[in-house]
């Protein structure tokens, strides 16, 4: 199940998760990231749907596929009922993991959505919109308020700067200077051709318009504070005029690094039983044995020991504090394995 441990991963480190479909509960990863239980399906696809109103407006429903019995596990949440009024499951369910958020349905969503779209009613399409907005709005991570943002080397990152125009047409350019080590993935829109180092637009700007350019890179593989500079240009008769300098700053972390800190972390831990010491033991070996899978670059190696150290830590790890910050070091190794 290295998949969905990685998903969990990802989720404990703040992305948020959806989930829809089930179909059996085989997938226990999966299943424990929403939060939830997994007791059947239903004998037939037809069941109501009553929202209760904390995320959503309530209100009665109807799906169209694969409706399953699930339950809510503390401290998960109950978000709808689903199935017969007398004996209801949980229809959806909200959670927290660690940083990030979860949402699992009860049923088939996107089929429900496909068949609304098809031949629901206009109300049936405008109540199905809401539920997919607010979904989604629910589980759109809270950015990370901490100044510089802080990132693993190797990591992808994507920067959006929006230029909007409150006075009369001109024409701007956009210039980003890469720090050193970091490389331009891609651009949107097309950037201009330019080295490896930095990324150009040339954007003319009508009176009112309002646009945003984005820029993927990779950041450098080391451990240290680095900046992407964006300088913004006037141009007049091909002569540029500077209007404005940007200085976005990042904490990069290697992953080696991260690691150690990790290893330090769960070495700190006070532990009463000696099945937790135990416990702690195994994961130092196995944290000892991805320190020298990364030292060959043996990236899959150390990610496949750092899912399994993720499974034995919920022994030691009674308040997920230590989940999250594993979730921090996975990410780490990820990016370097997708180089």
């Amino acid at each position: 199940e290295l998949p969905a441990a990685e998903l969990r991963a990802a989720v404990m480190r703040g992305s948020g998760l959806l989930i829809d479909g089930l179909n059996d509960g085989k997938n226990n990863q999966l299943v424990q990231c929403g939060g939830v239980t997994y007791n059947g399906k239903f004998a037939s696809a037809d069941q109501p749907l009553a929202l209760l109103g904390s995320l959503f407006t309530p209100g009665d429903y109807r799906i169209t596929a694969l409706p399953v019995q699930l339950r809510a596990v503390s401290p998960a949440v109950a978000q709808a009922r689903l199935g017969p009024v007398a004996t209801p499951s949980d229809g959806i369910i909200s959670a927290q993991l660690g940083q990030g958020k979860t949402l699992t349905f009860g049923f088939d969503l996107s089929d429900t959505l496909r068949s609304t779209q098809a031949s629901g009613s206009a109300s049936d399409k405008a109540r199905w919109l809401d539920v997919t907005q607010k979904s989604l709005s629910w589980l759109k991570p809270v950015p990370d308020s901490s100044s510089p943002a802080s990132y693993f080397g190797g990591e992808i990152v994507s920067v959006a700067t929006r230029l909007q125009n409150t006075g009369s047409a001109a024409v701007v350019q956009l210039l980003q200077t890469l720090p050193a080590g970091a490389q331009v993935i891609s651009t949107t829109p097309l950037a201009n051709p330019v080295s490896n180092g930095s990324a150009s637009w040339t954007i003319a700007l009508p009176a009112g318009a309002d646009i945003t350019l984005t820029l993927r890179l990779r950041l450098p593989a080391g451990s240290g504070n680095v900046n992407l500079l964006s300088q913004i240009n006037l141009l007049n008769d091909g002569v540029a005029s500077p209007y404005k300098t940007l200085n976005l700053e990042f904490l990069v972390s290697a992953s080696t690094d991260s690691i150690s800190q990790f290893a330090t972390d769960i070495s700190a831990l006070r532990l009463t039983t000696n099945a937790e010491v135990d416990a702690r033991s195994a994961i130092l070996a196995e944290l000892s044995k991805v320190s020298t899978a990364l030292s060959r670059k043996q990236f899959d190696q150390a990610l496949r020991r750092l899912l399994l150290v993720q499974a034995r830590l919920a022994r030691i790890d009674s308040d997920g504090a230590q989940a999250a910050k594993l979730a921090r070091v996975i990410a780490a190794v990820q990016a370097q394995s997708n180089k």
